[in-house]
């Protein structure tokens, strides 16, 4: 009885999805962030509640905006550059 126990708790484990590797903000998107944030005349909050909106993960300190995900970092670059590219038609920046 050990052995089927065992038999099917090898299967199971098998059987299991592995965990999905998702990877992390380049230094280079980090710093693309940081830099159309300073274009803008963003603070840090300012840019954490937006980077908060734009990928629908909670984003506290830059420290955090460190850790997402290297997708969601494209999306808070490409909604910056929208609202960097508007400001200038604008007359802002």
């Amino acid at each position: 009885r050990g052995a089927e126990f065992s038999d099917t708790n090898d299967t199971a484990r098998r059987s299991a999805k592995p965990a999905e590797f998702t990877p992390k903000i380049t230094p280079r998107q980090f710093n693309k962030i940081l830099a159309l944030a300073a274009d803008l005349g963003w603070s840090e909050r300012a840019l954490n509640k937006f980077a908060t909106r734009q990928t629908k993960v909670i984003i506290s300190c830059s420290l955090s905006l460190a850790k997402i995900s290297a997708s969601d970092a494209t999306k808070v670059i490409t909604g910056l550059s929208a609202v960097a590219k508007l400001a200038k038609l604008r007359g802002r920046a």
